[in-house]
């Protein structure tokens, strides 16, 4: 792997690629807005109840992602989802 780009790298990156294939420009509050709104995307209504499941099965549940951590605890506060982890 040694590749490591932390995720906030990746999405703008995505987004710049984006916006060069379709020939759309962006100013950089709206770059700014788009990747702010990436972190507090809503769950899919089927997690909490597989979260739920797995709590009271006794797993205790953790997040793992390439983000950084203050980005993990802002998606899953945003997803209202941080009351299942550790």
């Amino acid at each position: 792997m040694r590749n490591y780009r932390d995720f906030s790298v990746c999405s703008r990156q995505a987004l710049e690629f984006a916006c060069l294939s379709f020939g759309v420009r962006l100013s950089a509050d709206e770059t700014k807005k788009i990747l702010e709104a990436t972190e507090t995307l809503p769950a899919f209504p089927e997690v909490r109840d597989g979260l739920e499941r797995c709590q009271a099965a006794g797993f205790r549940l953790f997040a793992f992602s390439n983000g950084s951590r203050e980005a993990v605890r802002r998606g899953l506060h945003g997803a209202a989802l941080e009351v299942y982890f550790q």
